[in-house]
Protein backbone atom coordinates (compact mmCIF):
# COMPACT_ATOMS: atom_id res chain seq x y z
CA UNK A 1 0.00 0.00 0.00
CA UNK A 2 1.06 3.59 -0.40
CA UNK A 3 3.51 4.91 2.12
CA UNK A 4 2.17 8.28 3.26
CA UNK A 5 2.19 10.24 6.46
CA UNK A 6 -1.05 11.07 8.29
CA UNK A 7 -1.13 14.62 6.93
CA UNK A 8 -0.91 13.37 3.35
CA UNK A 9 -3.74 10.93 4.07
CA UNK A 10 -5.84 13.68 5.63
CA UNK A 11 -5.30 15.85 2.54
CA UNK A 12 -6.27 12.95 0.29
CA UNK A 13 -9.49 12.37 2.23
CA UNK A 14 -10.54 16.00 2.65
CA UNK A 15 -13.84 16.58 0.89
CA UNK A 16 -14.13 13.00 -0.32
CA UNK A 17 -15.91 9.92 0.95
CA UNK A 18 -13.23 8.16 3.04
CA UNK A 19 -14.76 4.76 2.34
CA UNK A 20 -14.40 5.18 -1.40
CA UNK A 21 -10.84 6.49 -1.10
CA UNK A 22 -9.71 3.58 1.07
CA UNK A 23 -11.49 0.96 -1.06
CA UNK A 24 -9.88 2.43 -4.17
CA UNK A 25 -6.43 2.38 -2.54
CA UNK A 26 -6.83 -1.27 -1.54
CA UNK A 27 -8.19 -2.41 -4.91
CA UNK A 28 -5.66 -0.42 -6.97
CA UNK A 29 -2.68 -1.77 -5.03
CA UNK A 30 -3.54 -5.46 -5.50
CA UNK A 31 -3.43 -6.26 -1.80
CA UNK A 32 -3.90 -10.00 -1.34
CA UNK A 33 -4.15 -10.43 2.42
CA UNK A 34 -6.91 -12.66 3.83
CA UNK A 35 -7.69 -10.27 6.70
CA UNK A 36 -7.83 -7.28 4.35
CA UNK A 37 -10.01 -9.21 1.90
CA UNK A 38 -12.38 -10.13 4.74
CA UNK A 39 -12.42 -6.51 5.90
CA UNK A 40 -13.18 -5.28 2.37
CA UNK A 41 -16.01 -7.80 2.06
CA UNK A 42 -17.59 -6.59 5.29
CA UNK A 43 -17.17 -2.97 4.22
CA UNK A 44 -18.79 -3.60 0.85
CA UNK A 45 -21.77 -5.22 2.62
CA UNK A 46 -22.02 -2.29 5.04
CA UNK A 47 -21.33 -4.55 8.03
CA UNK A 48 -20.00 -1.83 10.33
CA UNK A 49 -19.99 -4.07 13.42
CA UNK A 50 -17.65 -6.63 11.83
CA UNK A 51 -15.36 -3.91 10.46
CA UNK A 52 -15.20 -2.34 13.93
CA UNK A 53 -14.40 -5.68 15.58
CA UNK A 54 -11.54 -6.33 13.14
CA UNK A 55 -10.16 -2.83 13.75
CA UNK A 56 -10.42 -3.23 17.54
CA UNK A 57 -8.61 -6.59 17.38
CA UNK A 58 -5.95 -5.20 15.04
CA UNK A 59 -5.16 -2.27 17.33
CA UNK A 60 -5.47 -4.40 20.46
CA UNK A 61 -2.84 -6.84 19.17
CA UNK A 62 -0.48 -3.90 18.87
CA UNK A 63 -1.20 -2.58 22.35
CA UNK A 64 -3.19 0.39 21.05
CA UNK A 65 -6.73 1.53 21.73
CA UNK A 66 -8.91 1.67 18.61
CA UNK A 67 -11.20 4.38 20.02
CA UNK A 68 -8.31 6.69 20.84
CA UNK A 69 -6.58 6.10 17.50
CA UNK A 70 -9.84 6.63 15.58
CA UNK A 71 -10.59 9.87 17.42
CA UNK A 72 -7.06 11.14 16.78
CA UNK A 73 -7.40 10.31 13.09
CA UNK A 74 -10.79 12.01 12.83
CA UNK A 75 -9.47 15.14 14.54
CA UNK A 76 -6.82 15.43 11.79
CA UNK A 77 -9.57 15.58 9.16
CA UNK A 78 -11.23 18.64 10.65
Amino acid sequence: MMNMNPMQLAALLRGRDPRQVVMSMIQNNGINDPMINELVGYAQKGDVNSVTKIAENFFGQRGQNFGQEFNAFMSMLK
